[in-house]
């Protein structure tokens, strides 16, 4: 909660600093990734911005919650970051009651655009939907941001290392709306094409706010082309299909929930919905409903991971999980034990009752148990920290750990008496 003693409100005007540049801060967000929504600089050191509005393709839903830039000329000077004019969110037709930063969501800042520290000093005022910071910063440049980002351009220097490895095979799914690649990158080991190895499918970034997934996806591929001796005995029992980023477009170009034509991906999946095959206006949703059909067809899915992050809107532990279908319950509820045993996972893990949503779609066209996993974003009671880089990196390679003792692979730590490796 804001109310937090790490989120201390400040007395701002008893702030005194020395040394200060002159002239006034400059700010941009002309760089990948990045969206200051509508911004102006006031009395020097006041950036105040009004975060993007991003509207579906009825323009009913709306989500206002990314923000990265980058300020200069703010070395040694008490700088005061507001954003104004906050607005709720309008998820499924409904509006929220919580406004963004309201509750367990803090930005970030950075001054290499790789380390990521948490602003501490913030005041959320509801009455007038502001969010204000203020921050004396060590360098003369910073980037500033929602949570920490992961571009598509990352993910592609990391596609390029892990395509040298013996394990590891690229291809597209396709293209996005605005053409950008969709990968799927496979990893198996000898034999190639068994139909009798599990298959796991994992994808990220059906939202492109929700960069912890990224991140997250990048530890778990790191750890199975690593040399770990648990990496190589899963490559070789399992199969991995991993889809790090369904939203590149949104990613690109500094989006929230919405792809380039304003389809929320996590939504029409459902056959009888038009977008669900619509390649023009959803391609990412009819291409990977297109391979997972082909993958059924010609091996086998066991187990769909939908990884996303909760802004700690929705519930008190901040994230959660959903999984379909109800005659897989007993295994889902093994895999619950494991990840609230070897990961940071503390939240809900619930049936889906909705028939309409992903995990429900999938689970009825290929018979896999399938997840919907919401990691969280914000503070750790438990750890007395905030979540950050580390932990969505470390989470994705729990993750994998944990997917050794759900199909038997890991020795040292099974859970029942049945043998799902085939």
């Amino acid at each position: 909660m804001l109310q937090r003693v790490i989120l201390t409100v400040l007395a701002f005007s008893g702030l005194a600093v020395s040394g200060s540049a002159a002239g006034p801060i400059r700010a941009t967000d002309q760089f990948e990734s990045g969206s200051l929504g509508e911004f102006r600089i006031e009395d020097e050191t006041r950036l105040i911005m009004v975060p993007r509005t991003d509207r579906d393709q009825d323009r009913v839903n709306s989500a206002v919650t990314w923000f990265y830039g980058r300020l200069e000329n703010v070395l040694n000077r008490l700088v005061t970051i507001e954003l104004e004019k906050l607005d709720y969110t309008v998820y499924n037709g409904k509006v929220g009651t919580i406004l963004p930063f309201e509750r367990n969501t803090v930005p970030v800042y950075s001054y290499d655009g790789e380390h990521w520290e948490r602003f501490s000093n913030c005041r959320f005022e509801k009455e007038s939907r502001r969010f204000v910071i203020q921050q004396i910063f060590s360098r003369d440049s910073v980037w500033i941001a929602y949570i920490p980002p992961y571009t598509l351009s990352r993910l592609e220097e990391l596609v390029k290392r892990l395509e040298t490895h013996p394990a590891v095979t690229v291809d597209l799914l396709g293209e996005s709306a605005e053409g950008r690649p969709l990968y799927l990158v496979s990893l198996e080991t000898e034999p190639h094409g068994s139909t009798e190895k599990p298959v796991v499918w994992i994808q990220a970034r059906q939202h492109a706010f929700e960069s912890g997934g990224s991140w997250a996806v990048e530890g778990l591929l790191r750890f199975l082309t690593s040399s770990d001796p648990l990496a190589r005995k899963l490559l070789e029992r399992l199969v991995f299909k991993v889809c790090p980023m369904l939203n590149p477009d949104a990613v690109v170009n500094g989006g929230t929930r919405f792809n380039a034509k304003g389809v929320d991906l996590n939504r029409h999946w459902n056959a009888e919905d038009p977008y669900s095959a619509d390649l023009q206006s959803a391609p990412e949703i009819g291409l990977v409903k297109r391979a997972l059909q082909q993958l059924k067809q010609s091996r086998r899915l066991d187990l769909w991971i939908n990884i996303h992050n909760n802004d700690m809107v929705w519930n008190e532990d901040g994230d959660y999980i959903n999984f379909a279908p109800k005659e897989r319950e007993a295994e889902a509820r093994e895999l619950e034990t494991l990840l609230r045993d070897w990961t940071i996972f503390t939240g809900p893990f619930e049936l889906t009752e909705n028939g309409n949503a992903t995990e429900s779609v999938v689970a009825g066209a290929t018979g896999a148990l399938s997840l919907l996993m919401e990691m969280k974003t914000g503070f750790l009671e438990e750890q007395g920290r905030w979540t950050g880089v580390d932990l969505f990196v470390a989470y994705g390679e729990s993750l994998a750990k944990v997917l050794g003792r759900f199909f038997r692979i890991d020795a040292q730590f099974q859970v029942g008496s049945g043998d799902r490796t085939g």
